[in-house]
C-alpha cells in the first residue's frame, strides 16, 4: 500500500488563478473592495502575493489617500515588503504603464458652493479633500522624478458622488508626468442623486484653474461628467490632443417637457473652443458632439451606466477568488 498522502483539496494551475486574478483586476471596482483584495493578496501565499504583484506593478490602483503615501515609500524602496517582491522596485519602473485614482464617497452630492475666480472654493471652512491632495502629491513626485516608471502612459482619475472641487481645487497639474499620453477624468454619480442638484452642477460656469499647456504631452483625453467651462480649461492645458472621448450631461425632464425640448448645436471657429450638441433628457451621461480640429480626432465613448456609481458591485469570480485564496493558503 502507498503510504503517499492525498489531499482532497482541488489544485488548480498557476496560469488558471493568474487568469482570474488579472480578470478580477482590470474589471472597475469599488474603493473597499479593491482595497480587501489589495490587503489579502499580502498574506495568502508567496504564489499568490508574487501574482498580485505583477498586476499591481504593470496597472498600479490608489483606492485612498493613505496608499497614496504606501505608493509614494514603494517608489523610493521604503517599503520592504513590496521591494522584496518588485526587485528593489525594478519590476515597478519596467512594467508599469497605467496610474488610476479613485473616490468613492458616501451618501448622495449637494449642490455646488460657489467658487472664486482661480478656481478654490471661496470658504476657507471647507476642508480640502484627501484623495484631491494625494493626486497632487503623487503627481508632483513622478513630474521632479522622471527615472521613477518612466514607461507609465495613462493617468486615470475616477470620482463617485463627488464635485469637481474636490479635484480641481489642490490640481491645476502644472506638475504633471511629462511620459504620460493618456488621461481620463470621470466623474460620476448616484442615480438617486435630486435631478435639481444635476442640473446645478451641470450649468456651473466657474474655472477650475488648469494653466494652459500644462500637459502638453497628453494624446488621448477622456472626460465624463464635466462641465463646459471644465472641458475648455482641460483641452487648452492639453494644447497638443489628437483624439478625445467625452461625454457630456443629461438632466432629466418630465415626458411634457421633454416632447417640447430643442437642441441646439454651435459652430467651430477656432481649436480653442469646445462645441457640443446638448440634450435634455434623463439623469445621464450623452456624448458631446465636436468638430475635430485638423490631425485632431474625436471618438464617442459609449458606456452601459454612464454617469450612475455603481456600488456595491458584485462579480462571478469572487466566490471563485475567495476559494482560491483558502485552496491555497491550506496548501
Amino acid at each position: 500500500m502507498s503510504t503517499a498522502s492525498t489531499s482532497s483539496t482541488p489544485v488548480l494551475p498557476v496560469e488558471l488563478v493568474q487568469l482570474i486574478m488579472k480578470e478580477f483586476w482590470v474589471q472597475i471596482r469599488s474603493t473597499s473592495e479593491r482595497s480587501t483584495f489589495m490587503k489579502s493578496s499580502l498574506g495568502v501565499c508567496r504564489t499568490w502575493t508574487a501574482l498580485y504583484m505583477g498586476l499591481f506593478c504593470k496597472d498600479v490602483h490608489i483606492p485612498s489617500g493613505d496608499f497614496a503615501l504606501k505608493f509614494l515609500q514603494v517608489l523610493r524602496n521604503q517599503s520592504p515588503f513590496y521591494n522584496y517582491y518588485t526587485h528593489g522596485g525594478a519590476l515597478l519602473n519596467q512594467e508599469c504603464r497605467s496610474l488610476s485614482f479613485q473616490c468613492d464617497r458616501d451618501g448622495l452630492v449637494e449642490a455646488p458652493y460657489q467658487c472664486s475666480g482661480n478656481g478654490n472654493v471661496s470658504d476657507p471652512t471647507i476642508p480640502e479633500h484627501p484623495m484631491g491632495i494625494a493626486i497632487h502629491t503623487v503627481l508632483r513626485a513622478l513630474y521632479f522624478t522622471p527615472y521613477f516608471v518612466p514607461n507609465l502612459r495613462r493617468i486615470s482619475i475616477l470620482y463617485n458622488n463627488s464635485l469637481m472641487r474636490d479635484l480641481f481645487r489642490r490640481n491645476n497639474f502644472t506638475g504633471f508626468p511629462p511620459q504620460v499620453t493618456e488621461l481620463e477624468i470621470d466623474f460620476t454619480y448616484d442615480p438617486r442623486t435630486p435631478l435639481a442638484v444635476l442640473d446645478a452642477i451641470s450649468t456651473n460656469e466657474d474655472c477650475i484653474g488648469l494653466v494652459p499647456g500644462s500637459m502638453r504631452n497628453v494624446k488621448l483625453l477622456h472626460a465624463i461628467g464635466l462641465t463646459q467651462a471644465a472641458l475648455n480649461e482641460l483641452k487648452l492645458a492639453c494644447s497638443n490632443w489628437e483624439e478625445m472621448e467625452i461625454e457630456s450631461w443629461r438632466v432629466g425632464q418630465d415626458e411634457d417637457e421633454k416632447r417640447e425640448e430643442s437642441t441646439w448645436r454651435g459652430q467651430t471657429q477656432s481649436k480653442t473652443p469646445i462645441v457640443i450638441s446638448k440634450q435634455i433628457m434623463m439623469p445621464r451621461m450623452s456624448t458631446f458632439s465636436l468638430r475635430a480640429p485638423r490631425n485632431q480626432s474625436i471618438r464617442h465613448y459609449p458606456r452601459e451606466s454612464r454617469g450612475i456609481l455603481r456600488f456595491p458591485l458584485s462579480h462571478p469570480l469572487l466566490p471563485c477568488l475567495l476559494y482560491l485564496a483558502c485552496s491555497l493558503y491550506l496548501l
